[in-house]
Order: C-alpha cells, then structure tokens, then sequence
C-alpha cells in the first residue's frame, strides 16, 4: 500500500513539473519576442541609416521593411511609430508612406542660389492626374508635380503616372508611365490632345489605391483631392472638396505631394521644415553677400548685390510668416521666383 508520504512526493513531483515546464515555455516566448524585438528594431534602424546615406549621395536605394503593417502604427513627422518604439527621422526631411518595399529617394527644390533636399520614401505608387482643362498652365501645372516626384529609374520600387480622361469615351488618356515616359508628354501634350479632339472631363471610375489628383482651372465637387492654379505657380489644394474652408494654398510642388501623400500633418511639417531652412539659407547669403560686395574691382557688380540682397531680406521676412495665409505666401512664392532671377543675373555677369 503507498504511503501519504509518497502520495505526497508523487503529487508534488506533478506539480514542481508542471511549474518548471510553464517557467521554460514563458522563458522560451519571452526569448522570442525579444529575438523577434531586436530583428524589428534592426530593421528599422537600417531604414534609418539607408535615409541617411541616400540623403549625403544623392544615389537611390530600395529597402525592405519586414511586415510593414504590423511594425509601423504611424508616421508622424519627424518620428516612425513601430510596435517596439518610436523613431525619429530628424534631422533628415522625410516624407515617408509605410510599405514592405519602400524606394527611397532624394529630392530638391532649387532657386539657383540654394537647394532644398527632402527624402521622399515611398512604396510603389501610382500618381494619377486628371485634368479637365487642355490649357498649357494646366498642363504646366502638372509637370511641375511630376517633375518634384521620384524617378523610376535604377531602383526597383517604381512610380508610375497616368493621365485622363476623354469625354467622349471615358478611358485614359495615357496609364502606367514612368516619370521619364511622363516626361516626354511635356511640350506636346496640349497640342497633341487637341488634334485628337480631347473633351476632359472627371473619370468614372479609378483604382483605389491610385494617388489622384484633379487639375481643374476653377473648384468643383470631386470625391478626390483637387488643385487648381492661381498666379505665379501658386494654387489652392482640396483634399476634400465637401469642406472648402480647409484649403490647403501651395506655392512649391512639395506642397502638392505633401498634403497628397500625409494629409494636413505632412503638409505642416513640410512648409515648417522649408521655410525655416529659406529664412536661414537667406541670412547666411545675405552675409556671404556682404563680403563680395567689399571685394576690390566689384563696383560693376554692386547694383546686383544690393538688388538681390534687397530680394532676400523681403523673402527672411515672408518665410517667418504663416505659412496658411494665402496672400504672405504668395508674395513668397515672387520673391522666390525673383530671388533666382536676380542670382541668374549674377552669373551672366560673371559676379557670382
């Protein structure tokens, strides 16, 4: 007959394994969640470092991002928040859309005297845009958007652009271009699509996951973002055209894709990262002014530095105002235009 005693070593030995197999089956998981921790935070520290290096070549990079959707909960600028911590982007300028394959480029806003680089980090795309206009600033408008997008060459992840639609027919004017393909439309477009009795008009019907933007020379209702010109390359953009009152005014392209790309918190981040970098760009040009002005044999090039320097006080003065209002920024938008005009200028006369 079994004693208590040995009942009891029995009923303990039962017990003590099942506390020791518990103990390893949470020692075991909790190794792999942090296994799996550290290859996620890897990933995105290897993100990190391809902006980074992308942003001091100049050369484009594709980059995988494991399980996008479950890793990253949201981009807002400058910090990735992932599953495991936040990352920040500073102080690299990234316009960033979550992805598994994200192609990973460096773009520039360039005024002649001064560049403006930003990283777009984007994954396959398609930019759809639809006019409803055949008007050369409609067309003009356009390319200058396309022209601020990524190129589809040397990298994997590509960008593709498509162009509609006709009236008399409801298709596609053009579909599935790259930017170089885009590109070559540029002179021709208006002349070619009036020969061919071109009636733009909305599409009917377009794929959800395009990046659409309606091009019209005045408002009207759309379910998709819509822009439209108004003087000196600056225009207002829609992202919602059944709330007007939250109109976004753009003076660069960047504007356009910002907005596009990331809503109202893109486009603030955006114009707050360029006008402050303007404000700053402009002084420190202004002081290297300052030392050509007083070089000896200059006095040729006097009248230039002092309009130009004229130029980029006014334009320190605007990149510190807010950046909503339509009317600072477009007298922003001249001084910018007028800024790279007088530092042309500066060079055909051989003072720059």
């Amino acid at each position: 007959m079994i004693s208590v005693l040995e009942i009891f070593k029995i009923i303990f030995g039962i017990v003590f394994s099942v506390f020791v197999i518990v103990l390893i089956f949470r020692f075991s998981s909790n190794y792999m969640e942090m296994g799996d921790s550290n290859a996620q935070a890897n990933i995105m520290l290897g993100f990190r470092k391809t902006v980074g290096d992308v942003f001091a070549s100049g050369i484009p990079a594709d980059y995988a991002i494991k399980d996008s959707k479950n890793l990253i909960i949201k981009y807002m600028p400058p910090q990735i928040h992932t599953s495991i911590a936040a990352v920040s982007m500073e102080p690299v300028t990234t316009i960033f859309v979550p992805g598994d394959r994200i192609g990973v480029h460096r773009m520039e806003y360039d005024l002649g005297w001064w560049k403006y680089y930003y990283i777009l980090a984007l994954p396959e795309t398609t930019f759809f845009f639809n006019p409803l206009n055949n008007s050369e600033e409609t067309w003009s408008e356009i390319y200058r958007v396309v022209k601020a997008l990524p190129s589809s060459e040397n990298i994997e992840t590509k960008m593709y652009f498509g162009l509609g639609c006709n009236a008399t027919s409801d298709q596609w004017v053009v579909n599935n271009l790259k930017k170089e393909e885009m590109l070559r439309f540029e002179k021709t477009m208006s002349v070619y699509l009036e020969k061919d009795n071109f009636m733009p008009t909305l599409c009917g019907s377009f794929n959800k996951e395009w990046k659409t933007i309606v091009v019209s020379p005045k408002f009207v209702e759309t379910e998709h973002p819509l822009m439209f010109t108004l003087v000196n390359g600056t225009g207002m953009l829609y992202l919602n055209t059944s709330q007007p009152e939250k109109a976004h005014f753009y003076k660069t392209p960047m504007d356009v894709i910002s907005a596009i790309l990331g809503g109202k918190e893109f486009y603030n981040y955006e114009n707050r990262d360029f006008l402050a970098q303007l404000s700053l760009a402009s002084s420190l040009k202004m002081e290297e002014i300052g030392l050509f002005m007083h070089r000896p044999g200059g006095a040729d090039c006097l009248p230039l530095f002092e309009e130009f320097r004229t130029t980029l006080e006014s334009l320190k003065g605007l990149a510190s105002q807010d950046y909503n209002d339509p009317m600072k920024m477009g007298e922003l938008a001249i001084k910018m235009e007028e800024s790279r005009q007088r530092f042309l200028d500066l060079q055909v006369r051989g003072c720059e």
